[in-house]
């Protein structure tokens, strides 16, 4: 009878349009908001003449975990890879970072090396701010100040939302939800109304949600079946975003 009436509650969400897809991917991604805009001119114009601008081949690695940074980098456009090297020596995917957010200015702020590694995942516009640069304008600017408290404030929620959902859900469910948010970070690059294409390794992807490249091709392979999603090759396209936004079940509607 629970199960019935779980059943039954999904279905009246669904229908009724209570399903909040993009308030849930809000919660578990970062906010592609610049903490330049609204800043005094004399700030903005040190940012403008340090910044410098260029397009990054796919599979550029822009910064080292362990070694201490130079800089800051904002994705003007593309996506980026965040990871770890366990102790196996395999690369552990932890994040994804794309247009709009800015990449590596934590170690900067805290003067501590680079946590992770950032690699382009595709070909990459990124405007590099040098780490002087972008501390006197910190220093001197209560307006970046703010923004930055309320961006680590964002980003820590995020973080906890995250880790809490994903260790709670099965690999099935966190390939649903992954491919929910991939589809929100490819997006900002695409015309509205023009179908969003996620463009990533089986084995990046298998990475970051911690299954193996066979088990997320079987997911993928079943969610295709039951036409959520199209394939083909590295390619995604997420048909139906209702349906399979219930595959993550009362998570979803937490």
């Amino acid at each position: 009878m629970i199960i019935v009436n779980f059943l039954n509650n999904l279905d009246a969400n669904f229908n009724s349009g209570k399903m909040k897809i993009d308030a849930l991917v809000d919660k578990l991604c970062f906010s592609a908001v610049s903490l330049f805009d609204g800043l005094p001119a004399n700030d903005l114009d040190i940012i403008r003449k340090s910044t410098v601008t260029r397009e990054e081949k796919k599979n550029t690695i822009l910064f080292k975990e362990g070694f201490y940074p130079k800089g800051v980098y904002l994705v003007t456009r593309g996506l980026l890879k965040l990871y770890q090297v366990n102790k196996d020596g395999n690369n552990q995917i932890v994040d994804f970072c794309g247009t709009g957010e800015l990449a590596g200015y934590r170690p900067v702020i805290s003067n501590e090396p680079h946590p992770a590694t950032a690699e382009t995942l595709e070909d990459c516009i990124i405007s590099y701010i040098p780490k002087k640069n972008f501390l006197e304008v910190l220093n001197r600017s209560p307006a970046l100040s703010n923004r930055l408290l309320t961006t680590l404030s964002h980003e820590f929620s995020v973080w906890v939302n995250r880790v809490s959902i994903f260790t709670q859900q099965s690999i099935k469910e966190n390939v649903a939800l992954t491919l929910l948010l991939l589809e929100e970070k490819y997006g900002r690059n695409v015309q509205k109304g023009k179908p969003v294409v996620i463009n990533i390794s089986r084995k990046d992807f298998a990475n970051y949600v911690g299954t193996t490249v066979e088990t997320l091709v079987r997911i993928l392979r079943t969610f295709k079946d039951e036409k959520l999603i199209s394939a083909k090759g590295r390619s995604i396209i997420i048909l139906d975003r209702e349906r399979l936004a219930l595959k993550l079940g009362e998570t979803f509607f937490a």
